[in-house]
């Protein structure tokens, strides 16, 4: 079964969303609501960085409802200043670390989502380090499976 930690029940629905924008220098993060468990397929995001130099490190998360960090991932490669950074996280993608320079202002970052499902109050997405407080998080879409909850 490779990385599963969940096989999902038949049911449920899957719908595409979009995240808010954080405000300037802060990382977005999605909550799984109360009645509802989630199995997240893919999720999209542009980082936007401003021009002060810094080394931004790329992470993403997934913490329970207690902040316990469940799952992270990590890109080898910084970000840095004048920058746009797309990230492509989604189920099905090789472990890859997989980065493309598309110009020098700006890079698509593709890789591997956790497949499981995650329970209400469950939390993902990005902790970046070293971010500038006129960073920009934009554009997030998320795909998911849900299932109602008893």
């Amino acid at each position: 079964m490779g990385n599963k930690c969940y096989v999902p029940e038949i049911g449920g629905e899957s719908l595409s969303f979009a995240v808010g924008d954080p405000a300037a220098g802060a990382n977005w993060s999605f909550t799984i609501p109360a009645g509802y468990e989630y199995e997240i397929r893919s999720i999209q995001t542009k980082l936007t960085t401003s021009v002060a130099v810094a080394n931004r490190q790329s992470r993403f998360v997934v913490n329970d409802a207690g902040a316990n960090e469940l799952w992270h991932l990590y890109f080898s490669q910084v970000i840095v200043a004048s920058f746009a950074a797309w990230f492509s996280l989604f189920v099905g993608d090789s472990r890859s670390n997989y980065y493309l320079l598309v110009s020098a202002l700006n890079s698509q970052y593709n890789d591997v989502v956790p497949d499981c499902r995650l329970l209400p109050g469950y939390t993902i997405g990005p902790l970046f380090t070293a971010l500038d407080g006129a960073d920009q998080f934009s554009s997030t879409r998320i795909l998911a499976h849900r299932w109602k909850t008893n």
